[in-house]
């Protein structure tokens, strides 16, 4: 397995002591009309699939890497290229504001650079660093969308 690179001034590992920061943390989300998510993964995946009839289904799925793996079985939403960044931000956003650790961890991360590495060919949330991935940049999209809600938090303060 291929190891994160060691950029400074950066976090680049999602896991770990920083797995707070990944889609996949156990940590409620409240929608609107009390519809709770228990993770980023499990909102997002929700929001992703054509048939609504399986959003129930969705909701029972406790685990998000088992949420992520049936979302990649079932159809997607035709309009989900053009409102998935926008939905990812909206979940990150209440996962963070809903959860005053969370809320306070990020903050605290200062100025660091948070980038999302990972060896699974994700190069739009992250940027994956596999031997098939690598030299190829990765847009990087939750850490831009964590950065920017870091910066937001502080200067709410």
């Amino acid at each position: 397995m291929t190891k994160p690179i060691d950029i400074p001034n950066s976090i680049t590992d999602f896991h770990g002591e920083h797995y707070w920061l990944d889609n996949m943390f156990l940590s409620p989300i409240v929608w609107q009309h009390g519809l709770e998510f228990n993770s980023v993964e499990q909102g997002f995946v929700y929001f992703k699939v054509e048939n609504r009839a399986f959003r129930p289904d969705i909701l029972k799925i406790t685990d998000p890497y088992d949420v992520k793996a049936f979302g990649r079985s079932v159809p997607m939403r035709a309009n989900w290229d053009e409102i998935k960044f926008g939905i990812m931000y909206e979940l990150v956003r209440k996962k963070f504001l809903q959860n005053e650790v969370l809320f306070r961890n990020l903050v605290l991360t200062g100025d660091k650079m948070l980038i999302e590495g990972n060896t699974w060919d994700d190069n739009i949330w992250g940027d994956c660093i596999c031997d098939q991935c690598r030299g190829i940049p990765g847009q990087n999209w939750l850490g831009k969308i964590l950065m920017s809600l870091r910066a937001q938090f502080r200067d709410a303060r």
